[in-house]
């Protein structure tokens, strides 16, 4: 982002303009600190180089974000829990494989 002189002056401007509307007396030191501050950088040479703004990409859903990733981590934890279910049950329910009396019985080895 580049600054010219007239931005930083227009800046100053606004800033010393807030102040005069402004009753708090803590707001208006600030505004008016803020306009020296614009009008000390039109007073350098040449237009300011600034780096672009931090929070320049913005992120628009991050409630919709963290739900997303609460719901498939629950979706993930319910289906290995629902594998671990099914295992134990088709264990619990398996045929006795005991020899019967008849297979005692009976001279054919099982």
């Amino acid at each position: 982002m580049i600054l010219h002189a007239h931005e930083c002056r227009a800046r100053a401007n606004e800033a010393r303009e807030l102040a005069r509307q402004v009753k708090r007396a803590s707001t208006k030191t600030a505004l008016e600190q803020a306009a020296e501050y614009w009008f000390a950088l039109e007073q350098q040479e040449g237009a300011l180089h600034l780096p672009p703004p931090f929070a320049s990409h913005v992120d628009g859903l991050p409630v919709f974000r963290y739900l997303v990733s609460v719901g498939i981590a629950l979706f993930l934890g319910m289906l290995a829990v629902s594998a671990q279910f099914e295992s134990r049950a088709s264990n619990a329910a398996a045929v006795s494989k005991a020899q019967t009396n008849a297979a005692l019985l009976s001279d054919k080895p099982y």
